[in-house]
């Protein structure tokens, strides 16, 4: 590994709540976040970016970003570049106000851009016109540069029925552009609450844990898993290779709920 690798950390889907004392399907989900942290401390220290993919807060409440940009302080260095996009579950507006605008971040060798695909009161995600115009405008000015895209919606299918109704609707319009630049290597996302990687177009998409409840894989119904919340590390290299992969976390106490809605 060389000085010239970029590191880039990937949370996601940290669901809290003003309270930090409240659970999502049984796990606190503050707590839950404060494991991944602890966890995660050293390649928080080392990375070159550190992205913050979606479903910050569950209940869109200032209160909460406010605890969130806190908590994060205490742990990624005031130095390391630091993105926050909005899930379905957030607030974009007030997200930019605590985090600041999701712009894109120069890497050296590499560019990566967020993505905003929050689409107001529906659980599945968008990219507006004004988000695909100024993805084509970031591919390029990359020029040649490699490009990770981050985004909260997944663009493919991850082979669960009900999880892929609720995916990124216009992933087409998305892959068009992509494909008129020929410089994205990977698109990473949150939403999907698992592990998972694809490709489509020779970009790789790789999917993330929560830092709290998990789903199960390739179910048709919306169940929950028994596994540890987690995040992503990826190393991004000169010539376009990416290493990526999940970190789990144990120790969080996880007396998963059943009943009731997500």
């Amino acid at each position: 590994m060389t000085d010239s690798v970029r590191r880039v950390v990937q949370i996601t889907d940290t669901h809290l709540f003003a309270d930090p004392a409240r659970e999502l399907k049984g796990i606190a989900t503050d707590a839950a976040l404060r494991a991944v942290l602890a966890a995660a401390r050293d390649d928080l220290t080392a990375a070159d970016l550190v992205l913050l993919t979606g479903d910050l807060a569950h209940d869109e409440r200032d209160e909460t970003y406010q605890r969130l940009r806190a908590l994060v302080a205490e742990y990624v260095p005031v130095d390391v570049p630091l993105r926050a996009i909005p899930g379905n579950h957030d607030d974009p507006a007030l997200i930019a106000a605590r985090f600041g605008a999701a712009t894109v971040a120069n890497l050296g060798g590499w560019v990566c851009v967020p993505l905003d695909s929050h689409l107001p009161g529906q659980v599945e995600g968008r990219l507006s016109v004004v988000e695909l115009a100024r993805l084509d405008d970031a591919l390029r000015q990359a020029c040649g540069r490699s490009v990770l895209i981050a985004v909260h919606h997944h663009p493919v299918d991850v082979g669960s029925l009900w999880m892929d109704g609720i995916a990124l609707t216009n992933h087409e319009d998305l892959f068009v552009i992509i494909r008129n630049h020929g410089n994205v290597r990977a698109i990473i996302n949150g939403h999907i609450h698992q592990e998972f990687e694809g490709e489509r177009d020779g970009v790789r998409v790789y999917g993330t844990p929560s830092t709290n409840v998990q789903f199960r894989a390739r179910s048709d119904q919306p169940l929950f898993a028994e596994l540890e919340p987690g995040y992503r590390r990826l190393r991004l290299y000169p010539d376009g290779r990416i290493e990526t992969e999940v970190v789990r976390v144990g120790g969080v106490v996880r007396n998963l709920d059943l009943d009731g809605g997500y």
